[in-house]
């Protein structure tokens, strides 16, 4: 992940893992070589040791030259193939770590938008920028950038994309049987599940599930994702051998990837649960990269000119306070309000918070006494 103020991106790991590998394998390979010589030459003094003519020590040795070449040959050989497998896996390895950390972050963010796609997808993309990107400075994440569109428009070309998520859960029978209405469709309350929860046993319902689903509301407020990522061989060789197993292998993005560009698929599944009220649009969702566009320079405001230019400034074009002077003490007007205070009007006091809409409450009806007889919305 990226940490602030580091230069160095940690998850960059398996870039070290294979480099590591490969110097390992080519110290085995030496090693080899030199225990076979070693050999051959302990051998050609054992032999001539003996007590024969002259003649046929000289025979002897030149019967047994080359030797040690052919034995290294025929143990490079295998010795090499096992090291370029353990390079690919140590690679495949530490990519795979760096995957599994970037679905867990669009996991959370998920959980705490209500299961929005557009936030999952956003949170998976900037979470897999550590694979790309050579350190945490501007210039290195938009050099990530880049390589996430060369590799996007390769595997565009296939009719294919990087990596997709699937919203395994909720689903739409969750939002059938424990669903409530709501601004844009139905959604599932979030709070208050054990009480609920012992509400749908008090209705005799086996085990308190929902007779749509078959689930409990605890299973209904669990976000369950399954994201699939192709992998780039490094290895000459594994793309062929990829696409020749993937003639066998179902459809889907893993099935397609092995098929027409000999990806490595990775799939793993996580699950949270949810912090917000997941909503129905999400239920069943399929998400994928979207285009990433050229990156454009953000303007900076410059202290002290007034003029707003950038990401936080008003919508209809105002103007930054001017700076006070240092050591000046704050304007009378600045004195922070609590967010609810109500302005002076109609009889109503300063600092009396609104009073609760009914049935507005997750445990009317449930745990709490509402107001004028409300009772939990459905």
């Amino acid at each position: 992940m990226l940490h602030a103020g580091s230069r160095k991106v940690s998850a960059g790991s398996p870039q070290r893992y294979a480099q590591v590998a490969g110097i390992t394998f080519w110290m085995l390979l030496a090693a080899t070589y030199v225990a076979a010589r070693m050999a051959e030459t302990a051998h050609l003094r054992q032999t001539a040791g003996l007590s024969l003519p002259s003649s046929r020590i000289v025979s002897r040795f030149h019967r047994h030259r080359g030797a040690a070449a052919t034995e290294t040959l025929l143990i490079a050989v295998p010795l090499f193939l096992t090291g370029l497998g353990t390079v690919e896996a140590a690679r495949w390895w530490g990519v795979r770590q760096a995957v599994g950390l970037a679905v867990m972050e669009a996991a959370r963010e998920g959980s705490t938008s209500g299961a929005d796609s557009a936030a999952i997808g956003s949170a998976m993309a900037r979470a897999l920028l550590p694979l790309v990107a050579r350190d945490a400075s501007p210039v290195g994440l938009a050099e990530g950038e880049a390589r996430q569109r060369d590799t996007a428009a390769r595997l565009s070309v296939v009719g294919l994309s990087e990596w997709e998520i699937r919203v395994i859960s909720p689903r739409r029978a969750h939002f059938e049987d424990f669903g409530r209405a709501a601004a844009g469709g139905r959604e599932l309350p979030d709070t208050y599940q054990a009480e609920r929860h012992r509400g749908e046993l008090g209705h005799g319902t086996r085990r308190g599930a929902g007779a749509a689903s078959g689930d409990t509301i605890f299973a209904a407020n669990t976000l369950v994702l399954e994201a699939t990522y192709l992998h780039a061989p490094l290895v000459p060789g594994v793309s062929a051998l990829l696409r020749g197993l993937g003639q066998a292998a179902p459809a889907g993005l893993a099935g397609d990837g092995m098929r027409r560009a000999g990806f490595l698929p990775m799939t793993m599944r996580v699950s949270l649960p949810m912090q917000t009220p997941a909503r129905e649009a999400a239920a069943g969702a399929v998400i994928r990269p979207a285009a990433l566009a050229s990156p454009s320079p953000v303007p900076v405001p410059v202290a002290g000119t007034g003029a707003c230019a950038g990401l936080w400034c008003p919508p209809s074009g105002g103007t930054l306070p001017p700076s006070p002077p240092t050591g000046a003490p704050p304007p009378a007007s600045a004195t922070p309000t609590l967010p609810w205070e109500p302005p002076v009007s109609g009889g109503a006091s300063p600092g009396t918070p609104p009073a609760p809409l009914p049935g507005a409450e997750d445990g009317c009806g449930v745990v709490l006494c509402c107001p004028g007889g409300a009772t939990l919305p459905a």
